[in-house]
């Protein structure tokens, strides 16, 4: 099976346990992602909220720099990619490939030179925000829109390369982006979003916000974050994750819903413990009718596609 993930927090916690990629007790590993064949995984750093703007901006280059040399110490076995023709080039040579985003754009805390040496560091995902209002705007947990110079960032990033990322946005936030989005004609994803519909949780997307990213050409990755699939995040399971596929799908979602699972950033549902369970998804899909190619798709052939048409550089 092959699986291309939008979300997981696997650098941070690598850093903070000094662990290793390859076969470290992370939720991910090269090691526990054997299974899939080929892999992919884009890879965030997320901007640690006990810290200021500044110093999450220098803690992402300690991160960063400590992810690079595993990969570069695994390189015949991983390889960092910024384009679609890398990603083929990866799984064409037996290799995981690894995209590298940033979680919480906060950390630009008000530089807009620093997107530039995000971009060149490899980043082509930016999650625009996280928790409270920040330099960009607000999160899920406040009714605020993006800041003028969120603006800018999201404006620059749609110059340079880089694809916004929706998950934590605030509704207003969300609506602010989406029209920029629209004036450019430029697609948005949310890496890690499940629907609200199912779940009422302020971090899910309504209906309408998953049909803008829809129709703007982006993708959404299914998270496995257990208050964010069931009301009472205890009992969280598989069904929970096939339900929020579902409404997806019944939302026109074929060639947008992905998996966006979180692993590394949150505890998981009843039944899993790592990389190696997303599998139970596909099984738990097939189960309940859905073809192999529409599973393909969810695990994998919606990202791929995403990629090849908006990641040339």
């Amino acid at each position: 099976m092959t699986l291309f993930d939008l979300h997981c927090d696997t650098p941070l916690e690598l850093y903070r346990r000094q662990e290793s990629l390859v076969n470290g007790n992370c939720h991910i590993s090269l090691d526990r992602a054997q299974i899939y064949a080929p892999y992919g995984q884009i890879m965030a750093v997320w901007s640690d909220k006990a810290l200021d703007d500044d110093t999450a901006y220098r803690q992402y280059h300690r991160i960063s720099d400590a992810l690079l040399r595993q990969i570069d110490a695994e390189r015949s076995r991983v390889m960092i990619c910024r384009t679609a023709n890398d990603l083929h080039a990866a799984w064409e040579n037996e290799k995981t490939a690894i995209f590298l985003a940033v979680e919480d754009a906060r950390l630009l805390g008000g530089e807009i030179d620093r997107l530039p040496v995000l971009h060149a560091r490899g980043v082509r995902f930016l999650t625009l925000t996280w928790g409270g209002a920040s330099c960009i705007g607000g999160a899920h947990d406040t009714d605020c829109g993006l800041t003028a110079f969120g603006r800018e960032v999201v404006e620059q990033c749609f110059a340079t390369g880089i694809i916004p990322d929706l998950s934590h946005a605030s509704d207003a936030t969300f609506d602010d982006v989406i029209v920029i989005a629209q004036h450019q004609n430029k697609p948005v994803i949310a890496t890690h979003s499940n629907a609200r519909a199912v779940c009422p949780h302020r971090r899910n997307l309504t209906d309408a916000q998953f049909c803008a990213i829809r129709d703007l050409g982006g993708i959404v990755g299914i998270s496995l974050c257990p208050p964010h699939l069931h009301e009472n995040g205890d009992m969280a399971s598989v069904e929970d994750v096939v339900q929020h596929i579902e409404h997806y799908l019944d939302l026109g979602g074929a060639h947008t819903v992905a998996l966006g699972a979180d692993l590394d950033g949150t505890s998981l549902p009843n039944g899993f413990g790592g990389i190696e369970d997303i599998a139970k998804i596909a099984d738990a899909l097939a189960q309940r009718g859905h073809s192999d190619d529409s599973i393909a798709q969810i695990f994998s052939g919606n990202v791929i596609r995403f990629l090849e048409n908006n990641l040339h550089a």
